[in-house]
């Protein structure tokens, strides 16, 4: 499994890698840039001031370099070395040193001041420079048989440079410096390196802390300890959703496993009733198999209570159909007026033992699209809650009201005397009766949750309100695609 640690460590080592390496690089070829400057500048110097001691006298040409005064071209060890020409390549004068070897030349470029890399006599790495000279004019008289004399060949252009002078010495000074500089810039990389990533590190480890507690308590999670919340002494702001939904996630699923409890519960008690009267009626049909009429009546009763049965059990499996989202959906055109009248005949003509009626004040124009036969469940449902559940001989209303978005909502609302508000969050759950003396065995609890899943098929939202005269209000909202007509 990949760590979001790891990960980051591995990046900002490979990336502080890179960027410390580029930096160093740059800063190293600075730093040789100026070396090596440095180190051209000083022997720049040199060459100018030998090229002070070469001498034009009117036929000739005298370098006066002394042995005496320039010990560095004829030492033993590590000797400089230098070459002096014409223009077209005729040597005038060079160091003993030299031997047979020529430093470079480069007669293309005589008004330049040339630098080059070259490998000395004596096997060292050496750096040369080439510069054009100008002699100086010496009016005094020479000895013929001076040794320092070099004829001036025919040809030459005295208004240029017309002596070419080379000088070269060994750059171990500057291989040195370089290479020490080099293993500097390398040793401060590498540690730059270690410090920073065992920076990266510890700060990681304290980022990271906060992630670490939300795991352990997460660990510590579970169907024995869902009243637990997930709580961090210093939440950063990245974890503050993740918490958010976490702990809410936590809410919904305790609430939910309160809810299954309860179910299961409201199950188990509503089906102890008619297995009880079946277990009772199979007794005292054995005890008195000759009365028939105690036979009958027995039987009788089973047969309420297997209808009974059947209806909880159908209603469970309503449920279940809708859960698994297995009721299609087929959207027509309804007229709400009607359609909501007609809804309240078919359930009021079935009983209205409360004398109940009903006020209509849905517009003529209100007009849905939604599946006529769900939708017909879902409202028969609402009216036959405000019919069981209402306080007698008072109102029931529907009413239809268009919300700003386009949408509408229908809203089922009855008189009660029953409900407190805290029993709003259990109105929607199954088999969940605020007193079940009222309906006489006849309500199961089912009722509002078939209509919550309903809704939920058909793209509603479900929301239940009491006000303070106890008037207990269901509203249906369509949304804007569902509604017709501008109804």
């Amino acid at each position: 499994m990949r760590s979001i640690g790891f990960y980051l460590q591995k990046r900002l080592f490979w990336g502080s890698t890179l960027v410390l390496a580029a930096g160093s690089v740059a800063l190293a070829m600075a730093m040789r840039f100026l070396d090596v400057r440095e180190f051209d500048a000083a022997l720049k110097t040199k060459a100018e001031t030998l090229s002070q001691l070469i001498f034009r006298h009117p036929q000739d040409i005298e370098v006066d370099f002394a042995d005496e005064y320039l010990p560095e071209f004829e030492r033993e060890e590590n000797p400089d070395y230098f070459q002096v020409r014409f223009v077209d390549g005729t040597p005038i004068e060079r160091s003993g040193r030299l031997g047979g070897f020529d430093l470079p030349f480069f007669p293309d470029r005589i008004g330049e001041t040339v630098f080059r890399d070259v490998k000395l006599p004596d096997g060292r790495r050496g750096r040369c420079v080439q510069i054009g000279v100008m002699p100086r004019t010496d009016e005094w008289a020479v000895d013929e048989d001076e040794t320092d004399l070099v004829a001036l060949p025919e040809g030459l252009d005295d208004s240029r440079p017309y002596v070419v002078l080379a000088v070269a010495w060994g750059r171990q000074p500057l291989d040195v410096v370089l290479l020490t500089i080099y293993l500097i810039v390398l040793g401060e990389m590498i540690l730059l390196i270690l410090i920073l990533m065992g920076v990266v590190h510890a700060f990681l480890r304290r980022g990271f802390r906060p992630i670490e507690q939300m795991n352990e308590q997460i660990r510590e999670l579970g169907p024995k300890t869902l009243d637990r919340r997930v709580r961090l002494p210093s939440t950063p702001a990245e974890l503050q959703p993740v918490l958010g939904a976490l702990n809410g996630f936590l809410d919904d699923l305790q609430s939910a496993f309160a809810r299954e409890r309860r179910f299961t519960s409201n199950v188990a008690h509503e089906l102890r009733t008619p297995v009880a009267e079946f277990r009772l009626a199979c007794e005292i049909g054995a005890q008195w198999p000759e009365d028939p009429v105690l036979v009958r009546t027995r039987f009788e009763e089973l047969r309420q209570s297997a209808l009974d049965m059947e209806r909880k059990v159908n209603g469970l499996l309503e449920l279940s159909r809708l859960d698994r989202n297995a009721v299609s959906v087929k959207p027509s055109p309804v007229r709400l007026r009607t359609f909501a009248q007609e809804r309240w005949e078919c359930a009021a003509g079935a009983g209205n033992p409360l004398c109940l009626r009903l006020d209509n004040r849905i517009p003529e124009a209100a007009e849905v699209l939604s599946d006529e036969f769900l939708l017909d469940i879902a409202l028969g449902n609402l009216l036959q809650n405000a019919l069981t559940y209402s306080r007698p001989d008072t109102t029931v209303i529907l009413d239809w009201t268009a919300a700003p978005d386009g949408g509408g909502v229908l809203g089922v609302s009855n008189q009660t005397d029953h409900l407190e508000p805290k029993d709003l969050e259990n109105l929607f759950e199954r088999f969940w009766r605020k007193d079940p003396a009222r309906t006489g065995g006849e309500r199961f609890g089912l009722g509002l949750s078939i209509v919550q899943a309903l809704a939920e098929r058909l793209g509603l939202d479900i929301q239940a309100d009491l006000d303070a005269d106890r008037r207990l209000t269901l509203r249906l909202a369509f949304p804007a695609a569902a509604v017709r007509r501008g109804g």
